[in-house]
């Protein structure tokens, strides 16, 4: 009877620790989460200060292109290089909507609904456990006075069970 008690008292150990370590990543994940924000948002910035100064660029790029002799050929390069850029800029901005949209803000509804759910399960975890331990101690004071009117029983029907010789 003992070793199946010490068993739930080491499960139990482990379920409280595994709850407490699930909720205490809850904050390292809501970092993550915070910090992949401000990089996207970083990224955002860099993408458009990319944008403006490829616009600056074909501008300068056209205005070379109208000239005469070696200048026109630079010019169209430039153009055919800055139309290269802007595909590639393209593609970093659909990435980056991508990680938004479907790594960033799903992340954080998970993060909130399972923290909030781990905390609640938790709770009745708890709540639970509490009512199972009171009725195991209540069945080990039910049974220890069972076990002395038993004893007492039989002492007295020995005692009586002489006296009758």
């Amino acid at each position: 009877m003992d070793d199946s008690l010490e068993h739930s008292d080491v499960i139990h150990g482990i379920t409280q620790d595994v709850y407490q370590r699930i909720i205490d990543l809850g904050p390292q994940l809501r970092e993550f989460v915070a910090s992949a924000k401000q990089y996207h948002k970083a990224l955002l910035s860099a993408s458009v200060a990319a944008n403006t100064f490829y616009q600056g660029f074909t501008k300068i790029a056209h205005l070379a292109s109208e000239t005469k002799g070696s200048n026109k050929l630079l010019g169209k390069g430039i153009c055919d290089i800055i139309a290269v850029h802007k595909q590639i800029e393209n593609q970093a901005n659909l990435v980056l909507k991508a990680i938004s949209q479907d790594f960033v803000v799903p992340l954080e509804d998970w993060i909130e609904n399972k923290i909030s759910l781990t905390k609640t399960k938790q709770k009745s975890y708890l709540q639970d456990s509490k009512s199972a331990l009171e009725l195991v101690e209540k069945s080990k004071s039910d049974l220890t006075k069972v076990r002395k009117k038993s004893q007492r029983s039989k002492t007295s029907d020995k005692y009586d069970t002489k006296e009758k010789q």
